[in-house]
């Protein structure tokens, strides 16, 4: 299957889930996912703020627990065919982009992107390898090409991995890890 189909399925999967499980998959996911970060004693986390209308696993209530535990948060900020990193805090604002993502507007700093010691990746799908399908934009293909690969990079998704290989290209980079509703499931070391 091609990556767009691919991306065309897992849209589908999304939108047939029902309020209560979205809930209760976000309330699981965002357990395991602040538990992995207390439990790796991260500082400065990367994280992307959730799409409502992608239906994607919501991202605020964990930023906002970072936040209140004194953990550095990082935003990404797309720039032309870029991603800037903004260290955010309580007190910034955000603004939605043309491409509908809340992004920081003020009371931010930019940083560097290999200062950020644990990465929450955003995904549609992925396989048992590690390989995610994103977007399409490859924004974060180029952003996890410039972090250390022992930098934790972890996805988060509502469903299972694909049980066949996922289409990979050169610049594919694999995650470490997946969060899901069921836990936290580890990939062969990709460092």
């Amino acid at each position: 299957m091609s990556k767009k189909a691919i991306r065309q399925a897992y849209r589908a999967k999304r939108k047939k889930l029902s309020a209560s499980t979205l809930r209760t998959n976000n309330d699981a996911i965002t357990q395991e996912v602040l538990k992995f970060i207390n439990d790796g004693g991260f500082q400065r986390v990367h994280i992307f703020k959730s799409i409502s209308y992608f239906i994607e696993v919501e991202t605020d209530v964990i930023i906002n627990s970072l936040l209140k535990s004194n953990v550095e948060v990082v935003i990404p900020k797309v720039v032309g065919d870029e991603i800037e990193h903004c260290l955010i805090n309580s007190q910034t604002l955000f603004e939605r982009s043309s491409w509908g993502i809340e992004e920081p507007k003020s009371q931010y700093e930019t940083v560097r992107a290999d200062t950020c010691d644990c990465v929450i990746v955003p995904l549609l799908a992925y396989d048992k390898l590690g390989y995610r399908v994103g977007y399409g934009g490859g924004y974060y293909d180029r952003f996890l090409a410039e972090i250390d690969s022992k930098t934790p990079r972890v996805g988060v998704s509502f469903f299972a991995p694909e049980s066949t290989p996922l289409p990979v290209e050169d610049y594919d980079i694999p995650l470490h890890a997946v969060i899901t509703p069921e836990g936290f499931f580890p990939f062969a070391d990709h460092s």
